[in-house]
């Protein structure tokens, strides 16, 4: 039995499994606000949010406050189609996962079902990048007491591609790295590729009363006319820190695995070149590409930059304190 509230807000359901009671939230639309884009998502149904989708997104879940902030709007709608056209393949040609040309001259990107057949969902993105239309497929549509729900969509990967498509070219990058906030204004930004370290030096910064944690995977690098920022996102890594904080871009650390903890400063070109493997890029978007680089480029040309060489011990953290003395 699931008690539902459908509204513009976030209703609850109880659900009743195996004798436990487990709450979820349906919803008939959602904002997330995500660095320097705004996501507004409306739908043919109302959707289910998963308790841990509720967890790390229900910061981002506010209203537009800034009006700067770049305005993505998507709708989801439910669609039983079978095929998928085969031609004007960009990429995904000898894997499951596609990304297709479509017939408006915008992107068609496309996950199939698990068994081959049909689709989980396929997002089809406007030639302007500013809208997007999610269809899902019959694997992702529900019933509860006679009313149709789609399961949960506001969810990875499909907010993170959302996300790149809009900021893309437009002074927004999502880079692999944790990221931190010395004194209310100053942002620290510790990139990394998976098994880097970004979650144990998280681990050992969020124990120091003076430094919050903002994420421990995924900062937005985003530039307005007041300079760089960085904000956290709705995708934690092991150490489930996200949180909806913003604060001006001070430094980026490159992390190495050492043992001991000091700073090496770094020349731009090496700077460039440590962040295009850590940044959300659309390799395949040959007309977005030389922007996006650009953008990279410019951060790495206007943050100073740094090796963080660092041991699994306490010490990383005073190191931190001692480099945000030096901004004071």
């Amino acid at each position: 039995m699931y008690w539902v509230l459908f509204d513009t807000g976030w209703g609850k359901a109880v659900k009743h499994h195996k004798g436990e009671s487990v709450q979820v939230s349906i919803v008939t639309s959602v904002g997330l606000s995500l660095g320097n884009v705004y996501l507004s998502i409306d739908a043919e149904y109302p959707i289910r949010i998963l308790p841990h989708v509720e967890k790390t997104h229900s910061e981002f879940r506010v209203g537009k406050s800034n009006k700067e902030l770049i305005d993505f709007s998507v709708y989801v709608l439910s669609d039983n189609r079978k095929n998928i056209s085969e031609s004007n393949v960009l990429i995904g040609e000898t894997s499951s996962w596609k990304v297709y040309e479509s017939s408006s001259g915008g992107r068609e990107l496309v996950w199939p079902g698990a068994d081959g057949n049909g689709y989980l969902w396929r997002l089809v993105i406007a030639l302007d990048r500013l809208s997007a239309t999610v269809y899902v497929g019959e694997s992702w549509l529900e019933e509860h007491d006679g009313i149709k729900v789609i399961k949960d969509i506001v969810n990875y990967p499909l907010d993170e591609l959302l996300f790149m498509y809009a900021a893309s070219g437009r002074n927004g990058l999502l880079v692999h790295s944790a990221g931190c906030v010395v004194n209310d204004d100053i942002g620290l930004v510790f990139c990394g590729k998976s098994g880097a370290g970004k979650s144990t030096i998280s681990k050992q910064l969020v124990n120091d009363a003076d430094i919050s944690l903002v994420s421990d995977d995924r900062i937005i690098i985003h530039k307005n006319a007041d300079g760089y920022f960085m904000s956290g996102t709705p995708w934690p890594g092991e150490a489930g820190i996200a949180a909806n904080r913003t604060a001006p871009l001070r430094a980026l650390f490159f992390l190495k695995q050492s043992d001991d903890n000091r700073l090496e400063p770094i020349p731009v070109s090496d700077a460039f070149k440590q962040l295009l493997p850590v940044s959300t890029i659309p390799w395949h978007e040959k007309e977005l590409l030389p922007d996006v680089l650009d953008y990279c480029n410019s951060i790495a040309e206007s943050i100073p930059t740094y090796n963080l060489y660092f041991a699994r011990d306490t010490g990383v953290a005073e190191l931190v304190k001692e480099f945000v003395h030096t901004l004071l």
